[in-house]
């Protein structure tokens, strides 16, 4: 098993993290990543804005895990105009500045989490609850990403309405599509659910350039009761550059010469 394979949580200690205000302040990193030629964008999608800003990266790739509050039932939005040769850090900067305070932690070597200020301690964020014992072996981790509810009992019992005495309760649960992913192996402890999510994503990056690899996405919306099913969602965050396909089997070409 690759060490990338099976991802013990010892790996926190590894963190660092970091807020907008100094994210250009940080060693070597995803956020030290320059970005080439951007389109600009008018009120995009928070999640949207991120896939387009990793689609620009040049010199590697920048995967993300977002978590987002939704307000009257829409996603954060912001206007995305990146200079060539501007860093994914200062980029972020740039994003995150049109938002309430985001805190922006570099996971890995190429994982970048946003959530809002104060997420990763408060104790009614779902993605705080902790998971006994996480074990994986050979899972599609875009199932992981994707439909955590599925793969993490805990998760799933929390988030499953108890019946008044008496009564039958019927829930709703929406899982998202997603494509197949690479297969990873965990075997996590008192692991977080963001952890879990983190951990998904960094053993899917040795997966790459064979498969593609994916960050996520964490949508809490407060107005939605919990019995539809809409309330707390995931899904997979697409940010690998464009034309990664194309390059790596340029690269991977033998000379003709």
């Amino acid at each position: 098993m690759s060490c990338k394979g099976a991802i013990a949580l010892g790996v926190a200690a590894l963190l660092a993290a970091v807020t907008s205000a100094n994210l250009t302040a940080q060693a070597s990193g995803p956020i030290d990543l320059h970005v080439t030629d951007c389109a600009s964008w008018k009120s995009i999608a928070l999640r949207d804005a991120l896939g387009q800003l990793g689609g620009c990266v040049s010199g590697g790739y920048v995967l993300f895990g977002l978590e987002e509050v939704l307000k009257d039932g829409k996603e954060p939005v912001v206007d995305l105009q990146v200079k060539p040769g501007t860093t994914v850090g200062t980029a972020l900067k740039e994003i995150l500045r049109q938002l309430s305070p985001y805190e922006v932690e570099v996971t890995s070597e190429h994982l970048i989490d946003l959530y809002p200020k104060g997420a990763k301690t408060d104790p009614d964020n779902l993605m705080n609850l902790r998971i006994p014992a996480f074990n994986a072996t050979g899972k599609d981790a875009y199932t992981i990403l994707g439909a955590p509810r599925d793969v993490i009992p805990t998760l799933n019992a929390a988030l499953t309405p108890k019946p008044e005495p008496g009564k039958r309760l019927l829930t709703l649960y929406v899982g998202g599509y997603h494509p197949p992913g690479p297969p990873v192996t965990l075997h996590l402890k008192n692991a977080s659910v963001r952890q879990v999510l983190n951990a998904a994503t960094v053993a899917s990056e040795s997966s790459f350039p064979e498969r593609d690899i994916r960050g996520w996405v964490y949508t809490f919306d407060p107005a939605k009761p919990l019995s539809t099913g809409y309330r707390y969602t995931w899904a997979t965050l697409y940010s690998l550059p464009y034309g990664w396909k194309y390059r790596m089997r340029k690269t991977a070409a033998p000379s003709t010469h």
